[in-house]
């Protein structure tokens, strides 16, 4: 939907002139998901409208409601992706509400954002996208990673490594980063992959002015299931490499970047990059208000 009709710009419009699009995910409206009580019995009364109207009813939907709440059209994403039915059904809707046009409700924003961290953690932004054509794969997917201070420190170089040393950091890293690596799909209950093997290799490539640079090299195998819940043995088999720049007063992280040079999910191909950013804290005043800090 992303890279197809909420890329239009007469879609865009229509959506913030005459609509309030919401959104949410299909994990969040479970029975143990995290939206609030109030919210799934909502969407689930949505969904009990459209069976009752004979209506397109599924979790992977575009649901138009009128002002009083009520359903007054839906359409499956299979069908929705297509901006030409998207636009109808939104015109539609338009003209059968007699809605006038306004100003959006709220501003444009970045919908995602690096969470808030506590000092000394490692805040990683992770972009992964398929190599093919076609609604799953067209458009980037993102997660955002946090190692805290104990767990950031597992990838520093040991006392008194030499250049040119190679060693293995401990595996539970490796395995905190890796079970992030794998393209859209449906699924992302990170507990449900399966790590079959994985190596994660650290050399030293220089030292100077109090400053390491680190080269990082490593593989994965995992199970990874396109849908939630359900085991489909599907397998994400990759390689990757990536660098690490340390200072050693105090001895920290200062930067961090690994990228996927051979990246395989059921046979089909995908890559992954994740970079060290700068992390988010609430302001001591705990007005709200959000500060930048590396």
């Amino acid at each position: 939907m992303r890279a197809g009709p909420l890329s239009d710009s007469t879609i865009i419009s229509l959506l913030n002139r005459y609509f309030v699009p919401v959104y949410v995910s299909n994990e969040d409206i479970q029975k143990s998901g995290s939206a609030p009580a109030a919210e799934k019995q909502e969407v689930h009364r949505i969904f009990a409208e459209g069976y009752a109207e004979k209506r397109s009813v599924g979790t992977v939907h575009v649901y138009l409601l009128a002002p009083d709440g009520h359903l007054i059209d839906s359409m499956h994403v299979a069908e929705a992706s297509h901006t030409p039915a998207l636009l109808g059904m939104l015109q539609r809707a338009i003209t059968q509400l007699g809605t006038h046009p306004g100003d959006p409700l709220t501003r444009p924003a970045a919908q995602s954002r690096p969470p808030a961290s506590l000092p000394g953690s490692l805040t990683l932004h992770l972009i992964a996208r398929g190599f093919q054509t076609g609604s799953w794969r067209q458009f980037p997917a993102e997660n955002w990673i946090q190692l805290d201070r104990e767990e950031s420190s597992r990838l520093l170089p040991p006392a008194g490594v030499h250049k040119g040393e190679s060693w293995n950091p401990d595996p539970s890293i490796a395995r905190t980063l890796l079970v992030y690596f794998y393209p859209q799909t449906e699924n992302n209950v990170l507990s449900s992959n399966q790590i079959l093997a994985e190596t994660l290799r650290e050399t030293l490539i220089s030292m100077k002015g109090g400053r390491s640079e680190v080269r990082l090299d490593g593989s994965l195998k995992m199970k990874h299931s396109f849908y939630p819940g359900r085991e489909d043995n599907k397998v994400v088999n990759a390689s990757f490499v990536g660098y690490l720049t340390t200072a050693s007063k105090p001895n920290r992280i200062i930067s961090l970047e690994i990228a996927t040079t051979d990246a395989a999910y059921d046979g089909q191909g995908f890559g992954v990059g994740v970079e060290m950013v700068p992390g988010r804290v609430e302001t001591a005043a705990g007005n709200g208000e959000k500060n930048l800090i590396r």
